[in-house]
């Protein structure tokens, strides 16, 4: 069950992450820096995983539901610690879909926790180093909050690649937007970037199925398990975080101790997910 497995890929996080020092965690936050330190993974897949993998489990179903093709191809640009590969495997075992994938995530970080899928494969490389062989066998490419970490440069490199290589039509895009509140087009970290992308294949003859910075957001925020009825975490992670100045093997009553904010409190809120899949077919000439 979906449930399980997500209760079961937090619960493995988190007893390996319980008897860390929280200090260096106040030093890098959320970033790539970051992100190359094990403790700082683990900070967050801790808050976010759930979140982010209901979103995304949520994009898969709707590709899937609609998807004709025997074999899937995917490209996942920054995708960490395949939090959508993971989501991906899910669908297709709960809705009994069969069709073959192949799935390739990028990201400049060598993430632990990745899953080990036979038709998976996770590179340590930078998206400026794409090439026309990357992309030109895809059908759909994952933006897993990764747009607002992708330069101008990168952005444009991307949809070059695909505009002058792509041997499919149509192609998708799951794109995860960075948010705390999506009531319109300005509250969300991400739609400006992946306007960049939309606008050079739309110049070179490729029509979108819908608005390209149309995307999907709860209006009621509540519970995430309302809306995904999978969605648990486990029941010690509350108590720990909620205690965490007291349990850091470095507290000392320090006054730098007592002014201590760490705080990696779990997503529970769908509030912070925005989302869209879109579809793009060519032209015929």
């Amino acid at each position: 069950m979906t449930r399980n497995f997500l209760e079961g890929k937090v619960q493995a996080v988190f007893n390996d992450f319980e008897n860390e020092r929280w200090c260096s965690l106040n030093n890098f936050g959320f970033n790539s820096n970051g992100y190359s330190s094990k403790v700082n993974q683990q900070q967050y897949i801790l808050k976010y995983y759930g979140a982010y993998f209901c979103e995304l489990y949520g994009m898969y179903k709707k590709l899937l539901q609609s998807f004709n093709g025997d074999e899937l191809t995917i490209l996942s640009i920054g995708c960490g610690s395949g939090v959508d590969c993971e989501a991906l495997n899910r669908v297709v075992i709960d809705e009994n879909k069969t069709v073959t994938i192949k799935y390739v995530g990028i990201d400049l970080i060598d993430w632990h926790y990745r899953p080990n899928f036979p038709w998976a494969q996770f590179k340590t490389r930078c998206a400026s180093t794409l090439q026309a062989e990357d992309v030109e066998d895809v059908d759909l490419f994952v933006f897993p909050k990764s747009l607002t970490e992708l330069s101008l440069d990168i952005r444009k490199h991307i949809a070059d690649l695909i505009v002058k290589n792509s041997k499919k039509n149509p192609i998708y895009f799951i794109n995860t937007y960075a948010t705390y509140n999506a009531h319109d087009n300005n509250s969300i970290n991400g739609i400006d970037e992946f306007q960049t992308i939309s606008k050079i294949l739309t110049d070179d003859g490729w029509q979108c199925d819908q608005e390209p910075n149309y995307y999907t957001y709860f209006i009621k925020q509540r519970w995430l398990g309302l809306d995904f009825t999978f969605f648990k975490l486990p029941d010690d992670v509350l108590p720990f975080v909620s205690e965490l100045k007291d349990s850091c093997n470095n507290h000392n009553n320090s006054p730098q101790c007592m002014a201590c904010n760490i705080n990696f409190w779990p997503v529970f809120s769908n509030k912070y997910l925005a989302y869209s899949l879109l579809k793009y077919t060519r032209e015929k000439e």
